[in-house]
């Protein structure tokens, strides 16, 4: 299982706050006890602590984007 989520702009702790309560929650959901859930957080960019955060959950994946108009 895999929770997405997208940041418009600079993402910071609380954003990975955000995505590992989701990822609890689906730990916890019936029938998902024992299965791996990987998060992929989706921004333009992170802030220092966001990617400090990061670093300490190995499940965890940052992506930034890119976008022109």
């Amino acid at each position: 299982m895999v929770v997405i989520e997208l940041k418009a702009g600079k993402a910071n702790d609380r954003a990975i706050a955000q995505i590992l309560g989701y990822m609890g929650d689906l730990m916890e959901e019936e029938g998902a006890e024992g299965k791996p859930v990987r998060g992929i957080l989706i921004a333009h960019d992170f802030d220092t602590r966001a990617r400090s955060a990061a670093r300490a959950v190995p499940t965890l994946t940052l992506k930034r984007y890119n976008i022109a108009f």
